[in-house]
This record gives structure tokens, sequence and C-alpha cells, in this order.
């Protein structure tokens, strides 16, 4: 709570569950939720790599976001073009 309350880019959460797993659960102050990661997975990499291009966006998650975001549009793409399928035969 403190950390949110003094703006902390970044709060590191470990509980049981983390302590178990080897991971972190990472918020950001804004309080997203950015999941858990696990410590050999370039956590440090990623904060060092924010660091050096002097990012103003959180980077955790990116590749899951771009590739969310990839499938939902090839998902949208196949409907919309059912959808003509469907009404060019009538």
């Amino acid at each position: 709570r403190e950390a949110q309350l003094e703006q902390w880019n970044y709060i590191l959460v470990v509980g049981e569950g983390e302590k178990t797993n080897r991971t972190v659960n990472i918020r950001t102050r804004d309080n997203v939720v950015h999941g858990e990661h696990k410590l050999e997975e370039g956590l440090l990499e990623t904060l060092l790599r924010e660091r050096k291009i002097k990012s103003l966006t959180c980077l955790f998650g990116v590749e899951k976001s771009a590739a969310a975001a990839a499938e939902k549009a090839a998902a949208e793409a196949a409907a919309k073009a059912l959808e003509e399928a469907s009404i060019s035969k009538e």
C-alpha cells in the first residue's frame, strides 16, 4: 500500500504462492496487474531495457498483448469474410 501512495513505478508482490513458484506479481503504479513473472525469465532484463530506451509504457506482457491483438484481428477478419460469403450466397 505504501508503494502505491508513494507512486513507485513498479510494485513487486511476493506472497506464499509466488515464493513457492519462484515468481513475482508485477503491478504498475496505476494499479494495472501484469501477472506473475518468473525470476529466471528476463525480469531484470525487461526493467533494464525499459530504462535504456526510456520507455514511458510498461514492457511487461508486450509480447502477449501483441499476440492477443493479432489473434483478435485475425478472428475479426475471418468473421467478416464468413459474413460476406454468406451474404453473397443469398
